[in-house]
């Protein structure tokens, strides 16, 4: 930088003593920008610094000048333009953008499956037999009470306000705590079913003895007991009645014709005062759908609406078991096909739920234990192979939950009450003690509600 300056002004000097302009170029360096700028500052300083008018020193003789056309021109300095290689404008460091560091993901904790809670009930009176005699329990109060010394095959009224029971096959209605008992009729041999209304009563009178307990004895005798007018009406010659949803008429299956094994029956619809009978299927029955024939019909109910009909269909024995089919009748038109099949159903033990979608039903099992099945009537369509035969149903038969010889559906029609037997070798003993457990189809968990009843009494469940 010195050196810079020091040519500068030696520059300066020299074009001070000589007539022509010089031009001088400079070129800063980059990287000296601080020094540059001080050495333009020394030279603006002598560019703009004044031209001193020199002394003249008059010799001896000579003449003095006197006027300024006779004075010598001040020498003029040009230092010319000055070149000034600009500094490169410096690029602004980026600042970096910050890498954000993510934040661990956070694994979801997953939430706790639900333990589904053991079947409670709130309402209603549940009646059931101990020592043979009635009793009735009060799910809300949890107490016990005596309805009749003697009874069984107990029904609640729609209304819950009555009951209906047999006592050595004689029909009696009560109230539902068991005052104001009334005998209606004798010789009774099935559960009496309560019309929807809780007006009337359909029974069955007959011979005791029936030759096999799907079918009807053939002096069995279908009459409706009207409770408003106190008089009884035959209706027509069969058994396992059924109300229609509107209780305007009923469904029955006939008495068989012919044995067992080779005879038929009929499914019956009657009105509730006997008129405009007419038979919707008759047996055999057997078509492209499953081409064993049916022949015997049994335990017929309805769905919700009153637009369809159910019923079992037997088939015949496979291998020491009962085979039946699952059977979808029309009301209307007459007619059934096949949704399902059933092994060694008790004809007596089919409870339709409340909501018509299906059934509870008892059947024997493998090894001769009772068992709980459920029968859906819903579209859920399943593929049962029957002897090399697969048909498609649209039932589903829930599997067994073994030792349970009655059951009843709760009045909200979600869960059942069931008679649990203590078995003895896979069976339930007659005359042995059981207990009453609430079952929830769903969860297939259940709750003991009444210890020390009839293992094999019937049981129902009323609001």
């Amino acid at each position: 930088m010195r050196r810079l300056v020091s040519w500068l002004l030696l520059s300066g000097m020299l074009v001070g003593c000589s007539a022509t302009p010089a031009t001088v170029d400079i070129t800063v360096t980059p990287n000296l920008r601080q020094q540059t700028a001080t050495a333009f500052a020394l030279v603006n300083q002598g560019l703009q610094r004044r031209t001193a008018t020199p002394t003249a020193t008059t010799e001896p003789g000579a003449s003095t000048p006197t006027s300024a056309g006779n004075r010598e021109p001040t020498p003029t300095v040009n230092l010319g333009p000055i070149t000034v290689t600009p500094l490169p404008s410096p690029t602004p460091l980026e600042s970096p953008t910050p890498t954000e560091t993510p934040l661990p993901t956070e694994t979801p904790t997953p939430e706790p499956t639900a333990t589904p809670a053991p079947p409670s009930a709130s309402s209603g009176l549940i009646f059931f037999e101990r020592a043979g005699a009635l009793w009735s329990y009060n799910v809300k109060a949890k107490t016990e009470q005596l309805i009749a010394e003697q009874g069984e095959l107990a029904r609640v009224s729609p209304n819950g306000t009555k009951i209906a029971y047999l006592d050595n096959r004689t029909l009696f209605v009560a109230d539902r705590d068991g005052e104001n008992r009334q005998a209606l009729t004798q010789n009774v041999n099935e559960a009496p079913r309560w019309s929807p209304d809780s007006t009337a009563l359909a029974v069955v009178s007959g011979s005791p003895d029936n030759r096999y307990p799907l079918a009807c004895a053939n002096d069995s005798q279908l009459i409706v007991v009207d409770l408003n007018s106190n008089s009884s009406t035959t209706l027509a010659q069969g058994c396992q009645p059924a109300w229609s949803p509107d209780g305007k008429r009923l469904a029955y299956v006939s008495p068989t014709i012919g044995d067992i094994n080779e005879g038929f029956n009929t499914v019956g619809l009657i009105g509730r005062q006997g008129q405009n009978g007419w038979t919707p299927v008759s047996a055999p029955v057997q078509n492209a759908a499953f081409p064993d024939p049916r022949r015997i019909f049994y335990a017929p109910f309805w769905n919700r609406d009153g637009s369809a009909l159910y019923s079992f269909g037997f088939i015949g024995y496979r291998v020491l078991i009962d085979f039946s089919t699952i059977e979808q009748i029309d009301p209307i038109n007459g007619g059934t096909k096949p949704i399902g099949l059933a092994l060694d159903v008790q004809s007596a033990s089919v409870r339709p739920t409340l909501r018509g979608d299906g059934a509870a039903y008892i059947s024997l099992g493998a090894k001769g234990s009772p068992m709980l099945n459920l029968v859906r009537t819903g579209n859920q369509p399943q593929i049962v192979n029957y002897v090399d035969i697969p048909i498609e149903v649209s039932a589903l038969v829930d599997p067994g939950t073994e030792f349970v010889s009655q059951a009843t559906w709760a009045p909200a029609g979600e869960i059942l009450a069931l008679v649990v037997c203590a078995n003895d070798g896979f069976a339930c003993t007659p005359g042995g003690s059981g207990t009453i457990q609430l079952y929830d189809p769903k969860t297939q968990l259940s709750t003991p509600l009444i210890q020390n009843v009839d293992a094999e009494g019937s049981i129902d469940w009323g609001r």
